[in-house]
Formats: structure tokens, C-alpha cells, sequence
């Protein structure tokens, strides 16, 4: 009876595994600076949180790629766009209790977005040529990296985590918008219930360095707060439902040579989705 309980002391945790992979379409409503825009997507997604070493670590992922299209109505009649959009990251993090329920936190993650909207007959060079696109048409680039520090709560069913993190942000240069490079710090919480449930949060503050022009005699800084959010239902049967959201805001301050500083803001950016995904193959 001793060798036998010895033996189950001794036997690894289970592994948390909760994660959806396969077709996904959704339908986008996007609020932005340059206008409205009604969206469509079709393509594909994995995602999800699991554990490995003896439930020491976690890996959490989010990969999606799509072939996308609709209308911005940034002018009359609205402006077809169609091209393909991507979202992709990763984060490694550790539980320094592994054993235990709740456990210190600390991870990395590393991220990506990219979009490429065409107009047909129109090319991409010629953006310029018309009203602004930023943000939803022409070339979308960002890159993200990430230090995290947090508790974790990990049971046989249900893993939570809440973080601190720092966040560097990289924009490549938009049609009539300059890149952008942003220090962030900001707050996040995840809650997964493996087979039911993937839901995030995420609230992010941070300013660029401050960017000089010699020839105009002025000094800009620009500062970005966001909020996103996204929740995914999972069935039985490995379908889900799911939807996000994301708000943010630039706002710059601008000082001249002569002592003068002003405030502009741009409106803010909404972007709300929907979608349903289909497992194109049997999980394992």
C-alpha cells in the first residue's frame, strides 16, 4: 500500500489542453478615422492554452489567416477592398508552483499583424491618389514583443491568468501615416475552460519617442491607448462561436520652436467581429 501511494505521489499532473483548429468566416464592423467598414473573412485558425512540464509551463497561442473583403465608405460610391489579413502570436510563460493551484507567472510572448487590401484597378502606390485608407486598406504591418509577470491558476479544468506587462509596438509606415514605434505597459487576463471557453482582455497604454522636424521647427509625440477583448465558445462537437473587440485612440502632442504646444487627437478606432469556426479534422 506505501509502494502504491508513493507511486501516485509520483505521477505527473494531467495536462491542460484546451484549443480550437480548423475553417473559420466571420463578418467585421470597423469605426475608424478614415470611415466605416463592413468586412467579410474566410480562412483558417488555431488556437488555445496548454501545459507541459508537469504543468511548469504554459504555451498559448493565436494563429489566424484569412482571405478578406468588403467596403470602406470612405467616399461615394464606397471603395471595394479585398485582400488578406493575419494575426499570429505566441507566448511561453512558467508557473514557479507547479504543483499548486495558484503559482507565480512570468512569460514572453512575441507578435504579428499584417493586412494587404487592394482595390481593383487601383495600385497600391496610388493610395494616395484618393481619400485616406490608413488602418483599413493598403499595407498593415505591426510587431509586438512582450514581458509578462503574474499569477496563474491552473486546476484540472480551468486556467486563469492575470499579468502585468511591458510591450514594445512596431508600425511600419502607412500611406499618409509615418511608422510608429510605442513603449507600452498595460494590464491583461485570460480564462480558459478546456472544451467550453477562451476568453481575453487586454488594456494597453504607451507613447512613441518624441519625433523632430528641422524644416516646420516642431516636435511630436504620439501616446495610443487600447482596450481588446475576444471570447470563443467551443462545442462538443469541436465547433465554436466566437467575437472581438478592439478600441483604440492615438493622440499627439505637438510643440513648436517658439514655445507653443497644442493637443490633437484622432477619432477613435472600433472594430468589432464575428465569427464561426468548423474542425476540419478529428482533434487527437
Amino acid at each position: 500500500m506505501c509502494a502504491s501511494a508513493a507511486s501516485a505521489d509520483d505521477d505527473p499532473q494531467p495536462r491542460f489542453d484546451n484549443r480550437i483548429q480548423g475553417a473559420v468566416v466571420g463578418a467585421s464592423f470597423t469605426s475608424a478615422p478614415v470611415g466605416i467598414a463592413l468586412m467579410g473573412e474566410l480562412g483558417g485558425e488555431s488556437a488555445g492554452l496548454r501545459s507541459f512540464a508537469d504543468r511548469g509551463a504554459l504555451f498559448s497561442w493565436d494563429v489566424r489567416l484569412a482571405a478578406k473583403g468588403g467596403y470602406l465608405g470612405n467616399q461615394h460610391p464606397f471603395l471595394f477592398l479585398i485582400g488578406m489579413h493575419s494575426i499570429a502570436w505566441a507566448e511561453y510563460g512558467f508557473r514557479f508552483a507547479s504543483q499548486s493551484v495558484w503559482s507565480p507567472y512570468v512569460g514572453g510572448r512575441v507578435g504579428s499583424e499584417l493586412g494587404l487590401m487592394a482595390h481593383p484597378g487601383l495600385s497600391g502606390s496610388a493610395f494616395d491618389t484618393i481619400n485616406s485608407v490608413d488602418g483599413v486598406g493598403g499595407v498593415i504591418a505591426v510587431g509586438r514583443l512582450r514581458l509578462d509577470a503574474g499569477v496563474s491558476m491552473l486546476d484540472r479544468t480551468r486556467s486563469l491568468l492575470l499579468v502585468a506587462f511591458a510591450q514594445e509596438e512596431l508600425q511600419a509606415p502607412r500611406t499618409n501615416t509615418p511608422s510608429l514605434a510605442f513603449t507600452q505597459g498595460g494590464l491583461g487576463a485570460r480564462f480558459d475552460v478546456a472544451g467550453s471557453i477562451i476568453a481575453e482582455l487586454d488594456g494597453v497604454w504607451g507613447v512613441t519617442p518624441t519625433r523632430s522636424d528641422a524644416l516646420r521647427g516642431i516636435e511630436d509625440r504620439t501616446t495610443r491607448l487600447g482596450f481588446s477583448g475576444s471570447f470563443r465558445k467551443i462545442f462538443g462537437n469541436g465547433m465554436w462561436l466566437g467575437a472581438t473587440l478592439l478600441w483604440t485612440r492615438d493622440t499627439d502632442t505637438v510643440a513648436y520652436a517658439n514655445g507653443l504646444t497644442y493637443g490633437t487627437a484622432n477619432p477613435a478606432m472600433l472594430d468589432v467581429e464575428l465569427f464561426f469556426g468548423v474542425p476540419l479534422w478529428r482533434r487527437k
